[in-house]
Parts: structure tokens; sequence; C-alpha cells
């Protein structure tokens, strides 16, 4: 009668009652090419306020949520909670909402890029850098994907590493075709993470 508590909450700890909570840590592999790589990280970039949306889900502080919780219409809502308190106060490892030091679109992978990744999200080191919302300079060849909240079930975390699969997928198929992800924007990917960490969907 055991089951496997898949929410990286803990309710027995004291840290975890303060609102403490976990991420679901991706790795994404098996790159046709560097380009490929590339271009997949460009794809994930672009959608990383949609994933907080699908994923948020650690609102409790102190023991409560961050606003009051009602019963309308039967459904419970609590409209002005923010959904991601991990990410929203969690500005000193991952990637923030600055849109001058968001992790940047990138063309390549060669020392050049690499030089201006850690210009633009201030780092002085690759492995100082790779806190971010999404890394792709990792030593094994793989995407770091850290953005998401842990999960409240196994289904749930496999749904998004699909998602992230798919992504990936969609990059290859344009780059097979001859046409680039586009850039979204840092300013764009700015607010609207800034909205998913707060609103969620």
């Amino acid at each position: 009668d055991l089951h496997i508590i898949a929410s990286a909450i803990n309710p027995a700890a004291k840290e975890y009652m303060r609102g403490l909570s976990q991420a679901d840590h991706s790795h994404i592999g098996s790159f046709q090419s560097d380009l490929e790589k590339v271009q997949a990280y460009c794809m994930i970039r672009n959608f990383i306020p949609h994933i907080i949306a699908l994923t948020c889900n650690s609102p409790i502080l102190n023991n409560k949520p961050t606003d009051v919780v009602k019963i309308v219409n039967n459904r419970i809502t609590a409209p002005n909670c923010v959904r991601s308190l991990r990410l929203k106060y969690n500005t000193s490892m991952l990637s923030n909402n600055d849109p001058k030091h968001y992790i940047p679109y990138i063309t390549s992978s060669d020392e050049n890029t690499i030089n201006y990744f850690l210009q633009v999200v201030q780092k002085a080191s690759l492995e100082d850098a790779r806190f971010q919302d999404v890394f792709p300079f990792t030593d094994w060849g793989t995407i770091e994907v850290r953005i998401s909240d842990a999960q409240i079930s196994i289904c749930r975390r496999i749904g998004i590493a699909l998602l992230l699969q798919a992504m990936c997928y969609k990059a290859r198929k344009l780059l097979q075709k001859g046409v680039w992800v586009p850039d979204a924007g840092s300013e764009t990917i700015a607010m609207n993470r800034k909205g998913a960490i707060e609103r969620g969907l």
C-alpha cells in the first residue's frame, strides 16, 4: 500500500511547509547536428511561458496559499494566488524576467556564441550559467530544461517530457525544410513568463 509521491514536496519537513518546492529537470539529446540542437533550444525558449503555465503548481507559502481561496459556482478558486512561488522567488539560479539578461536566441554553438550567451546571462563560466530556464551547452550534448515545477503525477511528468520532445521534433522538421525557428524576442518571452508564473493558464 505504498505510493510514489511525485510532487517533490515532503509533507513532514519544515522547509517544505515554508514553501520550498522542487523542479522537474529534463535533459534532451539525440540531435543530428549542433545546429539542430541550437534550433531545438530556440524552439523551447520561445515556449517557456507556455511550459510554465502548464506546469506551475507551487502556490503554498508558510502553510497557506497567497490568496483567499473561495468556492464560486461549485469551483474552488483563488484568482490572485501566485501559481509558481518557486519561480517567482528563484531569480538567482534560474533565468529571471529581465529581458536584457534573458537567455538569448542563438544560431550556433561555437566559442563566440558561448561567450555571447555568458555575457547576456551575466555568468563567468558555463558551469555558473547552466542554471538557466533552458541550457544548450551541457557536457553531454544535451539541452537541459529546468523550468517546470515538479509535477504531481508520473503521467504529467511524462506528458511534459513528450511535449519538450515534440518541440525538438518540430525544430528538426523546420530545419529539414530550410526554415529556422523564429525569435519570439526576449521582451515578449520575459513578459509572458512573468504572467505565467503569477497566473498559470
